[in-house]
């Protein structure tokens, strides 16, 4: 994850914790192509990564 072009830490995450664990969802999460997020958006990403249906899925959405 990048914020601003930095790289974030994420030292908590296990190194395994990259791909949805699910073969039926066949979506990869570390190729994902760099989203940009405009100033009226949000990228929603849930707490349980490998196995979140989040933005990385559905992309970014309008802000309310």
């Amino acid at each position: 994850m990048f914020i601003d072009g930095v790289e974030l830490p994420e030292p908590y995450l296990p190194k395994r914790d990259t791909e949805m664990t699910d073969p039926a969802d066949r979506c990869s999460t570390v190729d994902m192509e760099a989203t940009k997020i405009e100033s009226d958006e949000i990228f929603l990403m849930g707490d349980n990564r490998p196995q979140s249906f989040d933005s990385r899925m559905f992309g970014p959405i309008k802000k309310i």
